[in-house]
């Protein structure tokens, strides 16, 4: 399914995040050297490794990240084009790594040589190698120093700090939870408090990564945080910072029955994890005997394989664990049960979507030999094993090298772990009725997973279905102190409920007794919780019992688009509307359980449903589901397409909704600076507040969101100290203007001659933004570029929009225009970049045409125009094809389905 916004998005961060600064030629390629080395003598599957689609992926993430970097590929070659140089490479012969190696060496040279931008090499080849990676599997990576680093830690399980979960609320650095037992903690560091200063460096507009390298340290060391508590006054707290444990095992004790059940819970693998996982059993049995476990890896993304097969040995006797595959079956490895320190007491295991890698080696061991039974739902299916390999310049490689057989024998690659007992969520709600299971992100998902021979599909022996109440928005710092907290606390889990009901009526350790037992208190559990669907159907007048069949129903059908209760042909971006269903059953027998299921490629439109229950003949019944238009949402002809499902069969065909979508007009941002209190010429003083005047002008046709806010951020160090870099602008009209005051001071040690800062003015629902950097001169108080004048990106204009087509090409024409120069324009379709326009001639205009060839569905046009300035401006047209040309909906549109 295509998805637009976060592409957006991705492409808006890859174009403005890159550092500027000196780094080695890129023409080099050392990382890339050796990434291929340990691709070629290390990768699982030697037949996945295609030179010539891994050069595409490379270059398809450089033409992402670097605006004036294009690619197109004629037959057997490739022309890349950088700014205005242009050069063809051939593509014959690209059969080895080494003649990859060669060929991306060489267009690094051509790079390396006519590109002059912002981004820098490193970035390049970052970006290329890990384009090349994605070509061969999902989980193949780079990981960059930094990124490699958290990377450590987080497996590693430890690290010298404080002891605080950070966060950002309201755009101030918070604490969201002290844990306990730690610096942080014993110093009375509370929920709630925001951090005002960080060994003297403000942390205003301070992104999370930054503040967590400056809390963390060498143990032992000493730390100087400022905190601000609601209703006191400032104050700072120093702080020695220490070795801190982060806890992947969360337990506690369960009485039922006057059996007493343990409960532990594994985040995920990670060095500890073990260890952890022994002194939590030790905690549980510390009081007398446990009845019964229940083994939580439910939402466990995996780790370390060691820790997976360590944890599983805890409770095995003999039989494997597991197995890993080289290319091809071959087996390189079987880890065997040996250790068996658990007294002989029932299990079960709890899984679901989220539970992926190490968590599933677990679950699949325990229920292949007999030994746990398994409930939930199917897990995420990654059956493959990573390594890391360390590479020069502290960045490093996470490579694929096998594929493994939880208990030895079970795929689980593309598969999962299929529960025993399989969990069918319900949940009754007129705002988000959710009845049908909605499809879930698995492996089978991502983009070049790794194939699986065709195998016999597996169902869970039982299916329960269960009425799960909506759910509260519950308060983040509540979240986060009980996702932390060392001892579990459950509230309200049905998962849990159920688990601990099969313990407490079970003795038997082996998993096919355990489930013959767990029948007849399943199939209670499951009387009960369809006595609480149908109940809480009631409200809303469906009925959801199941009538005789008689004989074969006969259905009209009609739908209407509404807002404000009034019928409507089209909607505008940003609106809330209701999408009504009527169904009338004209035939002579009832129907049962009747639902309709609307899905799309749009999210505003997905997992809709209409319950209508059971209609007696002539019966006549409506549903509306709720729809909220995205502020921001493009032109276009969104689509759901709308399923049925009904307890005997007796269902309609399926049929399409078209729902016509107009744009709002846009927010564009304009920003004007100066100094409020220091004369232009004069000598920039220290130690002094320093203030700074933003103004922000509208310069677009549509009005801005309330939550539009404009920042300035610090790029000099910490001597640079903001004292106020954040307002709220709120919605402003068309042309208007407000202005913003800003506030600094620059340390008396400040050495540096010159200030780096940012400016940036984001409309988050209008997803309209503008950021520039600037320089300020401490000798004569000059910015650069100069103040006091308006700075605004290039305004995009369109000759002709369509929405919908049955057309295999539509020509984009359309003109740029700035108020000094326009410096390039450069257009994608979905994610491939196709078009890279400079303007040589350097005018205020630049006029555009480009045919644009559209596959058949929802096809996004991205145009992006940029100035002398760097500054960037973005508009989007959606178009749909069809191979026949779209029917005018109609609002009452009836017909006899069966």
């Amino acid at each position: 399914m295509k998805r637009f916004f976060p592409l957006f998005f991705l492409m808006l961060f890859l174009l403005v995040s890159f550092p500027s600064k000196g780094t080695s030629a890129l023409s080099e390629g050392k990382l890339l050297a050796e990434t291929l080395s340990y691709v070629d003598r290390h990768y699982v599957d030697t037949y996945r490794i295609k030179p010539e689609s891994m050069l595409r992926g490379a270059l398809d993430r450089i033409v992402v990240s670097v605006p004036e970097i294009l690619v197109t590929y004629p037959t057997e070659s490739l022309v890349l084009t950088v700014g205005t140089a242009t050069k063809r490479f051939s593509l014959k012969g690209l059969t080895t790594l080494e003649e990859l190696r060669k060929t991306l060496q060489a267009l690094f040279q051509f790079i390396d040589h006519h590109y002059s931008g912002n981004i820098t090499k490193d970035e390049i080849e970052y970006a290329a190698i890990d384009g090349a990676l994605a070509s061969l599997d999902p989980h193949s990576t780079f990981l960059p120093p930094k990124v490699f680093n958290e990377f450590k830690v987080g497996t590693r399980g430890q690290f010298g700090g404080i002891g605080i979960v950070i966060g950002l609320r309201e755009g101030q650095l918070t604490v969201i939870a002290p844990l306990d037992d730690t610096p942080a903690s014993k110093a009375g560091v509370k929920s709630g408090d925001r951090i005002l200063e960080i060994d003297h460096a403000s942390t205003i507009n301070m992104s999370l990564t930054e503040a967590v390298e400056l809390l963390r340290g060498e143990v032992g060391s000493s730390v100087s945080i400022t905190l601000q508590r609601e209703g006191k006054n400032p104050f700072k707290s120093m702080l020695t910072r220490s070795l801190i444990d982060i806890d992947s095992v969360q337990s506690t004790k369960l009485a039922q029955n006057g059996k007493t059940i343990g409960y532990i819970r594994v985040k995920n693998f990670q060095s500890n994890t073990d260890r952890d996982v022994i002194s939590a059993l030790k905690e549980l049995k510390k009081e007398g005997k446990m009845d019964g476990l229940i083994l939580d890896l439910r939402n466990n993304p995996g780790g370390l394989l060691d820790q997976s097969i360590a944890l599983a040995d805890h409770f095995l006797k003999d039989g494997t664990i597991v197995s890993t595959l080289a290319a091809h079956g071959k087996m390189i490895d079987s880890a065997q049960a040996t250790k068996n320190q658990e007294p002989p007491y029932p299990i079960v295991a709890l899984v679901n979507e989220g539970s992926a890698s190490a968590s599933e080696i677990v679950a699949g061991a325990l229920q292949k030999n007999n030994r746990a039974l398994v409930l939930g739902r199917r897990t995420f299916g990654k059956g493959s094993v990573q390594t890391i390999f360390e590479l020069s310049n502290n960045a490093a490689l996470k490579l694929t090298v096998a594929q493994y057989l939880a208990g030895g024998t079970e795929k689980i690659q593309l598969i999962g772990v299929v529960p025993d007992i399989e969990f069918i969520a319900k949940t009754i709600d007129k705002e988000n009725m959710d009845l049908i299971q909605d499809e879930v992100k698995t492996e089978f998902d991502l983009e070049s997973h790794l194939e699986q021979e065709p195998t016999a599909k597996r169902n869970a022996a039982i299916q329960l279905t269960f009425f799960k109440p909506k759910e509260n928005e519950e308060d983040e710092l509540l979240r986060t102190k009980r996702e932390y907290a060392k001892k579990a606390q459950i509230e309200d889990d049905f998962a849990i409920e159920v688990a601990q009901k099969i313990l407490t009526q079970t003795e038997t350790v082996d998993r096919p007794q355990m489930l013959h037992k767990a029948k007849p208190i399943v199939a209670k559990i499951q009387e009960e919780q369809n006595n609480m669907i149908t109940k809480a159907f009631s409200p809303y007048g469906v009925d959801w019992t199941v009538a005789t069949k008689t004989g074969k129903p006969t259905i009209r059908l009609q739908y209407f688009l509404k807002k404000e209760g009034k019928k409507v042909e089209s909607l505008l971006a940003g609106d809330k509307a209701e999408i009504e269903l009527s169904v009338t059953n004209n035939g002579t027998t009832p129907l049962s359980k009747l639902i309709a299921i609307g899905n799309s490629e749009q999210d505003f439109l997905a997992n809709k449903e209409f319950p209508l229950g059971k209609l007696l003949p002539q019966e006549m019944r409506s549903w509306s589901v709720p729809i909220q238009v995205p502020p921001g949402l493009p032109t276009q002809q969104a689509l759901l397409n709308v399923e049925f499902s009904e307890h005997y069969g007796n269902k309609p065909e399926s049929f399409d909704i078209i729902v016509p979508v107009k744009e709002r007009d846009s927010p564009q941002f304009g920003i004007r600076y100066a100094f409020q209190n220091v004369k232009p010429g004069n000598a920039l003083p220290k130690n002094r507040p320093l203030e700074l005047m933003l103004e922000v002008t509208n310069i677009g046709n549509g009005s801005t969101g309330e939550e539009t806010i404009a920042i300035l951020s610090n790029k000099s160090g910490e001597k640079f100290f903001l004292k106020k870099g954040r307002e709220k602008l709120g919605v402003m009209k068309a042309k208007a203007s407000k202005k913003v005051v800003f506030e600094f001071l620059l340390d008396p040690t400040f050495e540096k001659k010159n200030a780096e800062m940012e400016l940036t003015v984001f409309d988050p629902q209008q997803a309209a933004s503008i950021s520039k950097k600037i320089t300020l001169a401490l000798s004569d108080a000059s910015f650069d570029p100069p103040a006091q004048v308006q700075y605004r990106a290039p305004m995009i204009s369109v000759s002709k929009q369509i929405e919908n087509t049955t057309e295999e090409t539509f020509m984009l024409k359309g003109k740029l225009t700035d108020d000094h120069h326009v410096q390039d324009c450069y257009i994608f379709l979905e994610n491939k970049k196709i078009s890279y326009i400079p303007n040589t001639k350097q005018t205020a205009d630049l006029n555009f045409s480009i045919s644009i060839p559209l596959e058949v569905g929802m096809n996004h046009i991205i145009i992006a125009a940029r100035d002398e300035q760097d500054l960037t401006e973005r508009r989007v047209l959606v178009i749909r094809r069809t191979k026949t040309p779209l029917k005018k909906p109609q609002q009452n549109q009836t017909g006899s389905l069966l």
